[in-house]
Parts: C-alpha cells; structure tokens; sequence
C-alpha cells in the first residue's frame, strides 16, 4: 500500500510541476497537500493528519476536475489509496 501511495504522490508532484507559473495559487495550495501527504508517508500513526487529509482531498478534486481533470483523477487515486489505509 505504501508503495502505491508513494508513486501516486510522486505522480501528483510530476503533474504539479507541469501546472504553469501563471497558477501559482494553483501550485502552493497542491504543494502544500502534497507536504501533507509526505508526512503521513513518514508517520502513518499520525491519525489526525490522516483525517485531515480525508477532508481536504475531496474539495480539491472538486476545485480542480474541471480546470485540471489529470490533478483530478491522481486526486481520486490518493483518496482511495488513503481510504483503503483506514480513514
């Protein structure tokens, strides 16, 4: 599970990086989960951030399925990875 979860982080990195320097805003707010869910990579026992994660992934994928479909669907991919790791 962990190994899946990484890739799909380093997937979501990958697809932040190609976002252009224009959507800044764009770029900080995903950058900043995926700070979060390199934390809960390091310290899976962090139950707080793990329900954290939970309720901010949904309205990101909401925010961006339309403007940004590939950040989208990596989205639903950490989510499902993150709800099968027990939230």
């Amino acid at each position: 599970m962990q190994d899946k979860f990484k890739k799909s982080v380093d997937k979501l990195r990958d697809q932040v990086n190609k976002i252009d320097d224009s959507k800044s805003e764009v770029k900080a707010e995903m950058n900043e989960l995926i700070n979060d869910l390199e934390h809960q990579m390091e310290h899976p026992e962090d139950n707080e951030k793990l329900e954290e994660l939970n309720q901010k992934v949904p309205g990101l994928i909401t925010k961006f399925e339309l403007e940004h479909p590939k950040l989208a669907e990596t989205l639903n991919e950490l989510m499902v990875i993150l709800s099968n790791m027990g939230i």
